[in-house]
């Protein structure tokens, strides 16, 4: 076999394949369909998807982009069948380094990531809150040190674990109190300093 051809692979499997052949191996252009109603459009090399391609899973949902013996694996775009969409570099099968994810309610996530999950320096914006946050991530939530702008105007600028406000930090808040210090689950807690918008001032130990 050499050069175009269809192939149609015998029950229980019933895959097809068309395109091209080299020496009797699956080389280069050719689109598979595959029996459970998924399909793949592209660059394939003796015999596996590798190369630029599209993947049309039977959920629905589709890929398009660079792929490393049948993982996705480069720079590529995941459109979910819910209208997600995900998109940046890809390593074995999983976001890797630098991608963005626009979620179907208008949350939007750019920045770095490790075998998928937000991991490193990035930025989420929530919509339906109005609430905006620019730090660090570890394994999904804010972590480490970042900026979060919350929807009454209030603006932390210092620690976060866990998704938490904990750590040494500064809060401005929107009626123009500012407290500088630690904080524990979201509070002040430990020693800071209290700046009232009238003037005054409180420096000392609080807990909550």
């Amino acid at each position: 076999r050499h050069g175009n051809g269809r192939f149609v692979y015998a029950k229980p499997f019933g895959d097809v394949y068309s395109g091209n052949w080299h020496h009797d191996l699956i080389e280069g252009k050719g689109r598979f369909n595959y029996a459970n109603g998924s399909w793949y459009q592209g660059m394939l090399h003796q015999g596996v998807i590798h190369g630029h391609g599209k993947f049309h899973y039977s959920n629905g949902d589709e890929y398009v982009g660079e792929w490393v013996h049948h993982s996705k694996c480069g720079q590529g775009k995941l459109i979910f069948c819910n209208g997600d969409v995900q998109e940046g570099s890809w390593k074995d099968d999983l976001m890797n380094g630098h991608g963005s994810y626009d979620y179907r309610d208008g949350d939007h996530y750019n920045g770095y990531w490790k075998d998928g999950h937000k991991h490193g320096k990035g930025t989420f914006i929530n919509k339906n809150k109005n609430e905006k946050y620019i730090g660090d991530f570890y394994n999904d939530y804010m972590h480490g040190y970042g900026i979060f702008t919350f929807n009454n105007g209030d603006i932390y600028d210092g620690e976060f674990r866990d998704n938490i406000v904990t750590g040494i930090g500064l809060m401005k808040y929107f009626n123009q109190d500012v407290y500088e210090g630690h904080f524990l689950d979201g509070y002040p807690d430990g020693d800071g300093t209290y700046y009232y918008h009238d003037g005054d001032s409180y420096v000392g130990t609080w807990k909550h």
